[in-house]
């Protein structure tokens, strides 16, 4: 999506945890909020709140459908922060790591591929599976109007430390909507210039008020 460039610490963080709150919001997974400010396990964090009874039996007995949409709700972290560095799906456990050598991109990941290990028969089917996911989400990610949504969190982060959910969602609805909204003005003025061009080709200026 970009050239490679350097971030810092807390940068990476509110990266990392925009992409999964925007991939919470598209996959439609309840957060309480989200938040930069470091705990005892983690530098950031999107905060859920607790499972309803429905909720904590298809979590212990889960569809394909629940385990891939939490999945990539886990996942969406570290390929966010790899994409603001640069970087491709396939870095996205190369997060600046803490002063003991880990990274908290690790962790989501080793998260991912334990919940979609109960659907898979191997561990290389599961790699496989993994690798699928980190691509789609990617994907996802680098659509532009989702990327604009995590660019607009990021700096909102950045500036508050942690968001409730609800303003969560509605910065995210209105970052996208703004995205569509410039570029349908972009593609009007482009409409706009090619309708010139080929108003002026076919009835030159000078003859225009000819009679």
């Amino acid at each position: 999506m970009q050239e490679q460039r350097q971030l810092d610490k807390l940068e990476v963080t509110a990266y990392h945890e925009a992409g999964h709150a925007v991939m919470h919001h598209l996959q439609r997974v309840a957060m309480k909020a989200v938040t930069i400010v470091p705990g005892e396990e983690s530098w950031g964090r999107v905060v859920t709140p607790r499972f309803t009874q429905k909720q904590e039996k298809e979590a212990y007995s889960p569809s394909l459908s629940f385990v891939l949409r939490h999945a990539l709700t886990l996942l969406a972290g570290p390929v966010a922060a790899a994409i603001a560095q640069g970087l491709g799906w396939k870095d996205a456990e190369l997060e600046l790591p803490d002063e003991d050598g880990t990274s908290w991109a690790m962790s989501d990941l080793s998260n991912a591929a334990i919940i979609i290990e109960k659907f898979t028969m191997s561990p290389e089917e599961r790699d496989e599976m993994l690798d699928w996911l980190l691509c789609r989400t990617y994907l996802t990610l680098t659509r532009p109007y989702h990327w604009a949504a995590v660019e607009v969190l990021t700096q909102a982060i950045l500036e508050e430390h942690t968001i409730k959910s609800r303003r969560v969602h509605r910065i995210i609805r209105e970052a996208i909507i703004r995205w569509g909204d410039e570029e349908r003005r972009k593609w009007n003025e482009s409409r706009a210039k090619r309708s010139n061009r080929i108003c002026l080709q076919n009835y030159p200026q000078e003859n225009l008020w000819s009679n």
